[in-house]
């Protein structure tokens, strides 16, 4: 983060730099930095001397081949750059104005990482070397060489010490450390008579909520190194209903945040506060309590919160006549855009069935109900919709409009839309798949064209991956696809809702809760003794498997023959890591076996009928499958699903007895219904 004086500039360590209003907190602005070369905020300063006085922010990152310092302006445009591949590690930086000798660049370097010396080094800003002037901070805050404290943010200031400027940082520990050092002392000159120079006496200043119009008050300058602050006080001042601190001569605010300030304090719109305004100015040096009121105030000032002008607006979009579909698993928005009415007005989204005279939704728009634009995630406006009591594939015709408001009244938009709600129906699967790996997407397109070969509905969610993922219910389904991609495999919350979902279903083949799962990992991550992710109760209770060893004998591609599916078919995966498998339990079969392995312990698919519930586990990843040189016709994806449905859907019950004859491994077998 850095200040300019006006508004707070901050990074988050990516091509964008944000300006920020101090007094609202609100995101005023985002700057684009360059590209090329890749300027990142991993840490800022404020230059006030660059782009001719304009100001600007040296900025950076610690990225292995990109350890350089660029100047940005206040827009984003790149200024100039220095140069460094000798500083490794820079986390934090500070523009010093102050030192003889400079401007200087102070920076906080992580040098070799934890367990080595985090150093301050001083830049030349004119030359753009390092001065050589270094400091080792772990001593100075009492701590080893050797300690695991490293580096952080970085900052200067003459407003922390009085008469001195500190150079000041983070030095990341446990506990954090604050530091500060004494940089320069301050001359000490006598505080002057000044005077305040605008605006005029009695005048009145008119706010309007999110107003831009800048306003400007300005005073003499009492000493070189004096701040301020302008106070106001009603009737009189004192006493003092609002300060704010200046480190020039001025202060320069906006409509908007005055407003703000007036709201804070209680003034409602409409109303008027009549006062007075003054200015001290202090001394940043001992003694602390030396300060100085201008000659020629305090001066009568009116500040009055306007009332906005309600003025007719238009909608503009979704046109009359659209249908909205939404879904849960949709996370894009839905926006209703107006046109604006008068400045400073608030507006509310207004939705009714069968008209507008029937409101059943009524929310503020975007940014406290200021912007033209009521945008709503799909899946949340679907929600919404289940709320009122439609089911998925239901509609609701109705209309929607706008209403802005003042403090005293409202307006409504010129125009009413009709709009239709529609909730989109349930597919007949549910395919979860991970959209951050590229083999995920592919395991799901996959997926998605043997289902669509089959004239099957379905739906998709993105499960993320296996520490981080969205909580999603299964609830309405009766079959899941689940895929796997890599490691990535179930949350422990998607684990707690596949189990809950596996036992919500009903006694009977129409009614059991179904998921056929292809993923390599399934048993590494949640059946192998010492995994973080281990979860017995789901892979012996629910998938009828214990973990074996992660891919059978040998390298490369890994044949696999059919069993209770595709039975004595082969194909094959060039998984990397294709579990190996065991039946756990009654109720379970050898779907799948490794090819060149026949022990009951060498198989790679496992099905489960149980009460409520029948599940498919094939132990690789979709993406992976291929043909091998003797497989039937068809794509092996095709093949394994379509047998894998039939699996899941079959109408008894199975029991198998593997032990029957191990010739071919379990050929032969007792079924009982």
């Amino acid at each position: 983060m850095a200040f300019d004086g006006t508004h707070v500039y901050c990074g988050n360590a990516t091509n964008n730099m944000y300006r920020l209003d101090p007094v609202t907190r609100a995101t005023l602005a985002t700057i684009p930095l360059p590209t090329t070369p890749n300027v990142q905020t991993r840490f800022m300063t404020f230059d006030p001397t660059a782009d001719g006085g304009n100001g600007g922010f040296w900025v950076g990152n610690w990225t292995s081949g990109n350890l350089h310092y660029y100047l940005v302006s206040k827009t984003g445009t790149l200024l100039r750059t220095i140069n460094n591949t000798a500083i490794t590690g820079t986390y934090g930086i500070a523009f010093d104005n102050w030192s003889t000798g400079g401007p200087f660049l102070w920076v906080f370097s992580q040098g070799s990482g934890v367990q080595n010396p985090q150093l301050l080094h001083q830049i030349n800003v004119a030359s753009g070397l390092a001065t050589g002037v270094t400091r080792s901070v772990k001593p100075d805050l009492g701590l080893a060489a050797t300690d695991s404290s490293i580096a952080g943010g970085l900052f200067i200031t003459d407003q922390l010490a009085p008469g001195k400027v500190v150079l000041g940082g983070v030095m990341q520990s446990s506990p954090d450390r604050l530091f500060g050092y004494e940089l320069v002392v301050l001359s000490t000159p006598p505080l002057n008579a000044f005077n305040l120079t605008a605006p005029a006496a009695g005048v009145t200043i008119t706010t309007y909520p999110k107003s831009s119009t800048p306003v400007t008050i300005s005073w003499d300058t009492s000493t070189a190194v004096a701040t301020y602050k302008w106070i106001f006080g009603s009737p009189t001042v004192p006493p003092r209903l609002i300060t704010i601190p200046s480190s020039t001569k001025s202060l320069t605010l906006t409509l908007g945040q005055l407003d703000s300030i007036l709201a804070l304090n209680g003034i409602p719109q409409g109303s008027s506060v009549v006062g007075q305004w003054d200015v001290w100015a202090f001394r940043n040096n001992p003694p602390a309590n030396d300060s100085l009121k201008s000659t020629n105030g305090p001066r009568a000032i009116t500040l009055t919160r306007g009332v906005p002008a309600l003025t007719s607006f238009n909608l503009v979009s979704p046109a009359t006549g659209t249908t909205i579909v939404t879904s849960r698993f949709n996370m894009t928005s839905a926006n209703f855009n107006w046109r604006k009415s008068g400045e400073g007005v608030t507006y509310r989204w207004k939705f009714g069935s069968p008209t507008i005279g029937t409101v059943i939704f009524n929310y503020p728009s975007a940014n406290s109900g200021y912007d033209t634009v009521y945008s709503i995630v799909n899946a949340s406006l679907d929600a919404l919709l289940a709320t009122r009591g439609l089911n998925p594939g239901d509609s609701i015709n109705g209309q929607w409009a706008v209403w802005a408001y003042n403090a005293t009244d409202s307006l409504k938009s010129v125009q009413t839309f009709n709009v239709t709600l529609k909730r989109q129906g349930i597919g007949e699967f549910l395919i979860v798949y991970d959209t951050t790996a590229a083999n995920g997407r592919v395991s799901r397109d996959s997926i998605m064209t043997v289902l669509n070969n089959m004239g099957i509905s379905y739906d998709l969610q993105n499960k993320g991956t296996v520490t981080t993922g969205p909580v999603f219910t299964m609830r309405g389904y009766k079959k899941v696809i689940w895929l796997g991609a890599g490691t990535s495999t179930m949350t422990v919350a998607q684990r707690d809702s596949v189990k809950a979902f596996l036992n919500a279903g009903g006694t009977t083949s129409a009614t059991k809760s179904k998921i056929i799962i292809f993923s390599e990992d399934i048993g590494y991550q949640h059946g192998r003794t010492g995994s973080a992710n281990i979860d017995l109760d789901l892979v012996n209770n629910y998938l009828g498997f214990n973990y074996v060893t992660d891919r059978p004998g040998g390298t490369g591609n890994h044949g696999l023959i059919g069993m209770a599916i595709n039975n004595g078919l082969a194909d094959s995966t060039i998984g990397t890591w294709p579990d190996v498998l065991v039946q756990f339990g009654s109720g379970t079969e050898a779907l799948y076996r490794f090819r060149r392995h026949t022990a009951p312990d060498s198989i790679n698919g496992v099905g489960k009928i149980g009460t409520t519930f029948a599940v498919a586990t094939l132990g690789v990843d979709a993406h992976s499958l291929r043909r091998a040189v003797d497989s039937p016709a068809g794509g092996p994806v095709d093949r394994i699903l379509r047998e894998a449905i039939k699996y899941v859907d079959q109408s008894v019950v199975l029991v198998r007895d593997i032990g029957v004859s191990r010739s071919h491994y379990g050929v032969r077998k007792k079924i009982k219904t």
